[in-house]
């Protein structure tokens, strides 16, 4: 399997399918593949992850808009 295929199938098998995402009324999910322990994708894309073509946990969590309510 590769690893897109992989995360896909990880994706597809996590809170999307279990209904917790609707539950808590959460209109977009982004799945990022990381390593912690390498911190690969965690501040900088990965050249470890070459398949994955998104933008590294960081940026995406300082473009998320946060509501304010």
């Amino acid at each position: 399997m590769s690893p897109t295929s992989r995360i896909n199938a990880v994706a597809a098998t996590s809170v999307v399918s279990s209904g917790t995402a609707a539950r808590l009324e959460i209109a977009e999910l982004r799945f990022i593949p990381i390593s912690a322990l390498q911190g690969d994708n965690v501040v900088e894309r990965s050249e470890a992850m070459p398949w994955y073509g998104g933008e590294p946990l960081l940026a995406h969590l300082e473009s998320v808009p946060l509501d304010r309510a």
